[in-house]
């Protein structure tokens, strides 16, 4: 990263995390701005029609919001439900029509079933039921009423500040209201608690994955070329053809199914012995010697599904089942054959005979092992997901890793795509997480191609920083040091530190600067900034201005600020370090998508539009290091703060998208607005983070055309070449390591339909009476 960025960056963070200068607060959109987006994509603006309903539903929202007593509140909702019938009507006539009166009830719903509980508990109290008791008075009147007047008061907010001290009252309001629930019940007041709670439930990120996209994690094969050992059997496993995969609709779980074809050979050892349980079978062995194995061609279709409580496998199997027999003759059994023979039960008729009456057992019993053997091993690995899954797990639908909470996670699968849903957050002993209320989370956003994530960056900015933020609190007095890059990656090393250390160390280099500001430069590895933060807790709020920037306000702030990059970027103007103690701080950051150029790729920019700083905040100057700040006077915290504030709003600072990633497995490929509620669309590809989750260490095949053939029946097996010849040896009955000492030569007889290769040894190069079932091979001395 070049020095000015990092000077610049430098500067960002601290007024990021600060904020001040005196501006015009934010105002914030009204929370049915999603209505207003939705009126907004309307095809038929110039109707009439349209424009009449357009103009009374905007003035019935601002009458609901303008509306303080409850039976007002009532009818006007009431007129907000029956506007949202006429515009489904209207379907018909402009498709837009029915998403406006989609979002139109998604908003109405849950305030006006808060208004009707709270009208129940209030007609409730007037009628004097009997059950009721002071304690119940006093929760209508000192929590119920006010809760349901902090909410209207944060529909009616037009400022940041307004909004964010509304709904901290709300949140102190419903923490009495569920302490007294639990000694005074009362199911008015219950619904209300669980209808207001309800609304900050939304998750603060999506993620949503097409069919295709998820080709690389997927489009795999699910066999492997083991033998395995079931019910005093070994089989032995052939891979085929893959048959691709697909998604499997589902409410409550990310569904697919992968499917390949595979052929099993199974040797019956103990046939004979089936044979001779009865006494005609055991006339026959006395006349032919018996050998049976049973090849099995399948087509195995596994199906996953992937919840929050854990993974569950399901194996289906399409299987054609056959036994390829050999009848031999057996060596003194002649007297017999030829009475068999005179009977009409020759060789092949036997077979013919043995086939009927063993084929349906045979299938029986090939589709229940089968199917048993196949949910046995996708229990062994479905079980060593979730075990590996279990050190993260919080609760049934709350994981954590390293330091960040995921919680409240909802899977589901569409016919086109999967869609995940949580709320990220830092994880902090007695943390406080919220969702971001009434921020309805968009319609899934769906890439074709790659991982799509929207992301509601004032709730994850609020979740993550809040608590992390008071995790530092908790530790004392901490220092954070934004250093210069060492490793050469373009990133501002940041480093966090008990002590005073990085902020002496830049208060220094601050004051040499601002002595001799023209033709100054950075000392090699001082830092570019350091704040300290005392013990007193910050508690950042972040929403979204009316004009859909992103909006910070900071309450109670209390920093100590060295800078000596805006120092150098101010010429020196900025002077010495700071210590700002102010009541509330506001900074308004703008962002913009910089489309790519001939020479430049695309970027994203955040730029500081607006701070504003309280008035009565109160700004220290450190002359020297080791000895207490000094307030300034006005006219010189005038200065201070307009020399800040000049750096920081004179250019954005901006980074190409390709810069934005997750070491060599996940890029971002765009950035989108979704609306002016707060809510970001990132593109991502991580096609080799899926195809490491399903094949660790490897690296992903070219993208192929996302075709999954129509399966009408189960392919027959192509018989796959020998290797005997190659290395025989390895197949002989005595094991790896025999070599053939005959001079003239070894015939080794292969029985044919066996897998691996069966192979008899004829020591005497005898060939078996076999009628030409079996191929021999002959190698030379020594092989």
């Amino acid at each position: 990263m070049p020095k000015s960025r990092s000077l610049h960056f430098a500067c960002f963070l601290i007024l990021s995390q600060v904020g001040w200068m005196t501006a015009e607060a934010a105002n914030v959109a009204p929370t049915y701005r999603n209505v207003q987006e939705q009126l907004d994509r309307l095809t038929l603006k110039a109707d009439p029609v349209i424009v009449s309903a357009r103009a009374k539903l905007e003035a019935d929202l601002r009458n609901v919001t303008n509306s303080r007593e409850l039976d007002a509140r009532l009818n006007a909702y009431a007129t907000l439900q029956a506007d949202a019938a006429q515009w489904a009507a209207w379907a018909g006539y402009d498709p837009v029509a029915a998403d406006v009166a989609n979002a139109l009830n998604r908003w109405i719903e849950p305030r006006l079933r808060s208004v009707q509980y709270a009208i129940s508990a209030r007609d409730t109290i007037a009628r004097g039921d009997y059950w009721l008791t002071d304690d119940h008075r006093r929760l209508y009147s000192e929590v119920a009423v006010p809760l349901v007047d902090a909410l209207e008061d944060y529909e009616a907010a037009t400022t940041a500040a307004q909004r964010f001290d509304s709904r901290e009252k709300v949140r102190d309001l419903l923490a009495q209201a569920r302490t007294r629930l639990q000694t005074t019940p009362w199911p008015d007041a219950q619904a209300i608690l669980d209808t207001i709670t309800s609304r900050w439930e939304s998750p603060n990120m999506i993620v949503t994955v097409a069919a295709e996209g998820l080709r690389p994690m997927l489009d795999r094969g699910i066999v492997t070329p083991d033998p395995v050992f079931y019910k005093g059997r070994t089989s032995y496993v052939t891979p085929r053809e893959r048959y691709g995969y697909g998604l499997i609709p589902s409410t409550d779980a990310i569904s697919f199914y992968i499917r390949q074809a595979m052929t099993s050979v199974t040797p019956v050892t103990d046939f004979e012995q089936q044979v001779e349980a009865n006494r005609g079978g055991r006339i026959l062995t006395r006349a032919y010697a018996l050998g049976n194995t049973i090849q099995n061609d399948s087509l195995l279709t596994m199906s996953f599904a992937i919840r929050p409580s854990g993974v569950a496998m399901a194996p289906s199997y399409q299987n054609n089942a056959r036994p390829n027999l050999s009848v031999t003759p057996r060596q003194g059994g002649g007297i017999t054959r030829a009475f068999m023979g005179m009977a009409g039960m020759d060789r092949q008729a036997i077979a013919n005979q043995i086939y009927s009456r063993s084929i349906g057992q045979i299938q029986s019993e090939t589709e229940t092992s089968s199917l048993e053997l196949g949910q046995m091993r996708a229990n062994e690995a479905a079980a060593q997901l979730n075990g590996a899954i279990m050190p993260y797990r919080r609760g049934p639908n709350a994981f954590s890793y390293s330091k960040f909470l995921i919680d409240r996670v909802l899977t589901r699968t569409e016919p086109s795509h999967i869609h995940a849903e949580a709320r990220l957050a830092y994880e902090f002993p007695g943390l406080d997480t919220i969702g971001p209320i009434d921020a309805v989370p968009p319609v899934d956003p769906v890439d074709a191609r790659y991982v799509t994530t929207a992301i509601h960056i004032p709730n994850l900015l609020e979740n993550i920083a809040a608590n992390y933020l008071a995790e530092l609190a908790s530790r004392g007095p901490t220092t954070i040091g934004f250093m210069p890059d060492k490793d050469s990656d373009g990133v501002l090393e940041i480093e966090i530190n008990g002590d005073d250390l990085h902020f002496r160390s830049a208060l220094e280099e601050n004051l040499r600067i601002s002595k001799q500001p023209e033709g100054a430069a950075m000392t090699p590895g001082t830092p570019l900034a350091a704040i300290t933060l005392g013990d007193r807790k910050i508690v950042p709020h972040f929403t979204v201005s009316d004009k859909g920037n992103l909006v910070m306000l900071l309450r109670d702030v209390r920093v100590d600020v060295a800078s000596p990059a805006l120092t150098l970027l101010s010429a020196g103007r900025f002077g010495s370090a700071i210590r700002i103690d102010a009541p509330s701080a506001e900074v308004e950051i703008e962002f913009v998508k910089i489309a790519a150029t001939s020479d430049q790729p695309e970027r994203l920019a955040l730029k500081v539009l607006t701070v504003m700083l309280d008035p009565k905040a109160k700004i220290f100057t450190f002359e020297e290091p080791g000895k207490d700040p000094k307030e300034v006077s006005l006219l010189r915290k005038i200065g201070l703060v307009s020399a800040a504030t000049a750096v920081m709003t004179s250019r954005p600072f901006d980074l190409p998208l390709d810069s934005l990633r997750l070491g060599d497995r996940v890029r971002v490929v765009s950035v989108d607005r979704l609306g002016a509620l707060g809510w970001f669309q990132f593109v991502i590809d991580a096609d080799q983070l899926l195809y490491e989750m399903a094949q660790p260490g490897a690296t992903p095949p070219p993208s192929a055309p996302a075709t999954v053939p129509t399966i009408t029946n189960v392919p027959a097996a192509t018989p796959a070449p020998t290797d005997i010849a190659v290395n025989p040896s390895a197949y002989v009955a005595g094991g790896p390591g025999y070599t053939c000492s005959v001079p003239a030569g070894c015939t080794y007889w292969v029985v044919p339909g066996t897998n691996p290769p069966r192979v008899e040894y004829d020591p005497n190069t005898v060939n078996p009476a076999n009628g030409g079932a079996m191929v021999n091979i002959t190698v030379q001395p020594g092989q």
